[in-house]
């Protein structure tokens, strides 16, 4: 895309077990992905009084929310690892992809309005090494 256009993410998607199957998780509301350096802090008589830092390893975390209708099975399981690809697009070509680890499920949320029996569900991911950028994305944080 040219510089400044603006990604919307409409019609995104997110594929797991990408080596062996290719499934697309369905009903995916939503997904992100966070970036933070790990670092050390130190102060000596050099710095004047103020902390200098030193950044460290970089860890990308994220969210996935989907949401799970009566007699579906739940899309992952806590404490597994799955590659994955979470597309910005329908293009196919346009996504970043890696291995995360699904650590958390949080954000359970029955409708009681009208009674249908679905579940909102947020899963936390972990990524467990590098993720790539393919396509047309904005580039990831090094």
């Amino acid at each position: 895309m040219a510089a400044g256009t603006f990604y919307s993410g409409k019609n995104g998607t997110v594929k797991r077990d990408v080596a062996a199957t290719q499934t697309e998780v369905p009903h995916t509301q939503m997904w992100k992905l966070d970036f933070e350096a790990t670092e050390s802090k130190t102060g000596t008589n050099s710095t004047g009084g103020y902390f200098q830092r030193a950044t460290g390893t970089v860890d990308a975390t994220g969210e996935i929310t989907c949401i799970v209708h009566d007699g579906e099975v739940a899309p992952f399981t806590i404490g597994t690892e799955y590659d994955m690809e979470l597309h910005i697009d329908d293009s196919g070509a346009n996504y970043y992809a890696g291995d995360f680890m699904v650590t958390k499920q949080t954000g359970l949320e029955v409708e009681m309005e009208d009674g249908s029996k679905l579940l909102k569900a947020v899963y936390t991911i972990g990524c467990q090494g590098v993720i790539t950028a393919n396509g047309d994305v904005p580039p990831i944080p090094t």
